[in-house]
């Protein structure tokens, strides 16, 4: 797993396409998630995304990240 901190998000869309490439290479699955938690996650009840997210089987891990942030 892939965790940039302290990184503008320009290096990060630089870096989207050069994980890609090494995960293809490895033939492993890649998922891309993008949120804007400033304007997108308090605008709403977390509790209601969690009851969401599962309803849709998200992963625990997946979960718990999220509710990291």
């Amino acid at each position: 797993m892939w965790i940039f901190t302290h990184r503008s998000t320009t290096d990060h869309i630089v870096c989207i396409p050069q994980i890609r490439e090494k995960k293809l290479d490895y033939k492993e699955a890649v998922h891309h998630l993008f949120i804007d938690f400033e304007n997108a996650y308090d605008s709403f009840w977390r509790e209601v995304l969690y009851n969401i997210l599962t309803k849709f089987d998200i992963t625990v891990l997946l979960l718990r990240l999220i509710k990291c942030v």
